[in-house]
């Protein structure tokens, strides 16, 4: 088996990037460098805020079992500004 067969019927590890609007423009980066490594998906709605992605999160997850969910959102300014 050639490298090149080897490496197309490996089993990819899953990636499922959470995050605000900045996530779109990364996303296609991530999935760049991590080709033939990882299947990368981006949730298919903008996660806003911690609260808003709680709600929703076992809806973005599905039953799939993930290998790596990686998280990114917006703190607020009022948590900034301490209150």
């Amino acid at each position: 088996m050639t490298k090149s067969t080897k490496r197309s019927t490996e089993v990819k590890k899953k990636v499922l990037i959470v995050g605000g609007s900045n996530s779109i423009r990364y996303t296609p980066e991530v999935e760049c460098q991590l080709e033939g490594k990882a299947h990368v998906e981006r949730v298919p709605d903008n996660a806003r805020s911690t609260r808003y992605t709680l709600e929703r999160l076992d809806s973005w997850l599905g039953r799939r079992r993930w290998d790596l969910i990686y998280f990114n959102l917006v703190i607020p300014r009022s948590l900034l500004r301490g209150g």
